[in-house]
């Protein structure tokens, strides 16, 4: 989805220049009159355009990007710590069914499938009070998106559960015979979830 498929929603002026012109008396409508007035409202170009990024990144997380992921992230309180907008994305989508009120398998199995980006992320229960949850992601993850999932998923799972939350990214490898040619594999990553004594 785009800006343009939310024209309803938030109107954005497709042309700048135009809109202002519009709005000019016909005595400053042209001339250095014109361009006087652009550069005076010039600031308010960029205000325009970050507020149809904004509205665009509440309604689809996925539109998001740059400052409007940040202020999306303060909003469910996980600030950015220096991770790519893929991975922070990742990261605001669980944190945002994590928030949602009590612990249920729904909730699980959707802030799971959140996080990962997998909508076909699996959630096993083992017994009464284990979980595991695996899927396929399609990102490397890295050591601070791995700890900090790891706590978002404590946050689904809530403290009454062990969990185990492992994700895995397509890779290429030479496997048994080292003079086979190269396959694909899967490489698995474990989160790390926070125990609860």
């Amino acid at each position: 989805m785009s800006f343009d498929d939310y024209p309803a929603g938030y109107p954005t002026i497709d042309d700048w220049d135009a809109y202002v012109s519009q709005l000019l008396p016909d005595i400053a409508a042209n001339g250095l009159g014109k361009s006087f007035y652009l550069t005076l409202v010039e600031p308010l170009r960029a205000l325009e355009s970050d507020n149809a990024a904004l509205y665009a990144g509440v309604v689809e997380l996925n539109d998001a990007s740059g400052q409007v992921l940040d202020l999306l992230g303060d909003f469910v309180n996980e600030p950015r710590q220096g991770l790519s907008d893929q991975l922070y994305r990742r990261i605001i989508a669980g944190r945002r069914v994590a928030k949602a009120g009590a612990v249920t398998r729904p909730k699980v199995a959707a802030g799971w499938r959140a996080l990962t980006g997998d909508p076909s992320g699996r959630m096993d229960e083992i017994g009464n009070a284990s979980i595991i949850l695996s899927a396929s992601v399609s990102f490397t993850p890295t050591d601070p998106w791995l700890s900090r999932a790891g706590r978002v998923v404590r946050d689904l799972v809530g403290a009454g559960y062990q969990v185990t939350a492992a994700v895995s990214t397509p890779g290429a490898g030479r496997w048994q015979d080292p003079a086979a040619p190269w396959t694909v594999g899967r490489w698995a990553y474990q989160l790390r979830v926070p125990q609860v004594e």
